[in-house]
């Protein structure tokens, strides 16, 4: 298999910095870390309701979250 040509990686390299300044400017790394946020907040939540079931002595408290 023939290996992509050093020109050809550097314009692709290229091409994802400039979409990445592109999507940094555009509001986008602030969208990306409300996003990760939330997310980290469920799966905080789930572990938590896990924990209060086992706490609790619910049977199957881990399957059922």
């Amino acid at each position: 298999m023939r290996r992509p040509s050093l020109p050809l990686m550097q314009g692709a390299a290229l091409l994802m910095l400039l979409v990445a300044l592109w999507f940094w400017r555009m509001g986008g790394a602030e969208e990306l870390g409300r996003r990760a946020a939330a997310a980290q907040n469920e799966v905080q939540d789930a572990m938590a309701r896990a924990l209060r079931s086992l706490r609790a002595g619910e049977p199957g408290a881990l399957l059922s979250q």
